[in-house]
């Protein structure tokens, strides 16, 4: 099995639909409908059919693909890491510690000044009720451990977006470090209480 990050695996999947797009039977009407639009991005086969571009700590790619008939606009986030907790996770702190520790002070993605998880977090929601994507993703990593503090406070600030939001769960999500050496017992355990 190949183990791959969560950020190689956005660019590789973004980098893969875009080859993808190229070598489908489409690749004609992508060419017709695309024509040479600079500034989009890194050519292939000489039409530009993805765009990425970053600043103020804020990346977005562009996809283009004659199979959407409609844009989606889709703020994407992972690796919130969340790490706040309350009396109920007592019993779990041994297991909780290190990732407790590791994300205390964080650097802000704008002014690199010593900030929090959680205002980051309500900061991006922020940022994303004003963009009005389609839906927000997270692609996991939401909390540092399992936390219901954590999650009743993103399900908090989420829900102030009044925007949908899809999640896939990373292992911080249902893993204490240590509690358990089998992964499925893990997720059989957290995921109903989370």
């Amino acid at each position: 099995m190949t183990k791959i990050s969560r950020r190689n695996f956005i660019r590789t999947a973004s980098a893969a639909a875009a080859g993808a797009v190229i070598a489908s039977p489409e690749a004609a009407a992508i060419e017709s409908l695309l024509g040479n639009r600079p500034g989009r991005g890194k050519p292939l086969n000489g039409k530009a059919l993805f765009n990425y571009s970053g600043s103020n700590g804020v990346q977005k790619l562009q996809i283009w693909s004659p199979s959407v008939k409609e844009p989606v606009h889709l703020f994407v986030i992972a690796d919130t890491h969340l790490w706040e907790s309350d009396a109920r996770d007592e019993p779990y702190a041994k297991f909780s510690a290190r990732m407790h520790a590791a994300y205390n002070s964080v650097p802000h993605c704008r002014t690199h000044q010593p900030t929090t998880t959680a205002i980051s977090f309500k900061e991006t929601m922020a940022i994303a009720k004003e963009t009005r994507p389609d839906a927000i993703v997270h692609l996991g990593d939401l909390v540092s451990f399992p936390s219901e503090y954590s999650i009743e406070y993103a399900e908090s600030v989420i829900k102030e977006t009044g925007l949908p939001f899809y999640y896939i769960s990373g292992n911080h999500d249902w893993c204490y470090e240590g509690y358990e050496s089998d992964p499925f017992k893990h997720r059989d355990t957290w995921m109903p209480r989370l």
